[in-house]
């Protein structure tokens, strides 16, 4: 299903402006951005629990094969580093699909943790860092693995325990485990769900219904050439943008006929049209 937000901007007025939806996902097929590709399909659920709205946010991943939990979220993650654990050297710089998400993860024996998250979107910035004010739990729904729970009355472990559920597109079955396995273990499996949420002070949090993240909107400019209107956006990769016209600024909106692939680099349109009212309206559309 093809989702569609535009980037609005009116050429008598020469600024540009952003309209997007967000609403709840209940099902795979209410999100929006989606990463990869293949026939399986899982989640990913970011929770900064910094009582702001919408409290999680949800991405798609496509995949075959075997991919690990971890493996999934730098994916999604427009920029990664991986570095020795307590600020040690870096090991790895790593390029994802969404620029607003941006991490870095402390490599162990057992397996890569996350020691900070950053969310940057529309001027605003949500992040939360690791082992000085909180921890990222780690919960996840669907998959198969074996695994045992420290006792601290006996100073043992008790198990081998094991987990086995199958995977559901439907948020409604979603029944979150607090993984007892790294991320970097963790197989994911068709319709499995991944979540961290951030426990700031170390107080965990159940995870929340998530928000579908949103399509990377354009930054649109308007500027004349002679007495052609050059409409200008930036673009990023894996995504298509449609320009379209109106009288009004709500519609209704009339396809110019161009629609262009991402390159990451700026796009333009120049409209030269034959009549052309004194005010038009033109928005860029972004879908995948």
């Amino acid at each position: 299903m093809k989702k569609h937000f535009p980037a609005l901007c009116a050429l008598t007025l020469l600024i540009a402006g952003h309209l997007q939806a967000q609403w709840p996902v209940d099902t795979f097929d209410d999100v929006q951005f989606w990463v990869g590709s293949g026939s399986k399909r899982s989640a990913l659920v970011l929770q900064w629990n910094d009582g702001r709205a919408p409290s999680s946010i949800v991405w798609g991943f496509r995949w075959d094969g075997e991919v690990t939990g971890i493996q999934m979220l730098i994916a999604i993650a427009g920029s990664t580093i991986i570095r020795e654990p307590y600020g040690g050297d870096v090991l790895e710089t790593l390029s994802g699909a969404d620029s607003r998400i941006t991490l870095v993860l402390e490599r162990y024996g057992f397996g890569d943790a996350i020691y900070s998250l950053v969310y940057r979107e529309a001027g605003s910035e949500r992040t939360a860092s690791d082992w000085s004010a909180g921890f990222w739990q780690y919960s996840v729904f669907a998959g198969q693995f074996d695994y045992s729970t420290y006792n601290a009355e006996t100073e043992q472990f008790d198990g081998p325990f094991a987990y086995n559920r199958s995977g559901s597109p439907r948020y409604s079955f979603v029944d979150w485990f607090e993984s007892q396995i790294g991320a970097s273990d963790r197989l994911l499996v068709d319709g499995s769900w991944d979540a961290w949420s951030f426990a700031p002070g170390f107080a965990t949090s159940p995870v929340d219904q998530p928000t579908s993240a949103g399509l990377p909107l354009p930054d649109v400019t308007v500027m004349m050439l002679g007495s052609q209107p050059v409409i200008r956006w930036s673009s990023v990769g894996g995504f298509y943008y449609r320009v379209q016209y109106a009288g009004a600024p709500n519609g209704p909106w009339n396809d110019t006929g161009v629609t262009r692939a991402g390159t990451g680099e700026v796009l333009e349109f120049v409209d030269s049209s034959s009549p052309r009212p004194l005010q038009r309206f033109y928005r860029v559309v972004v879908f995948m």
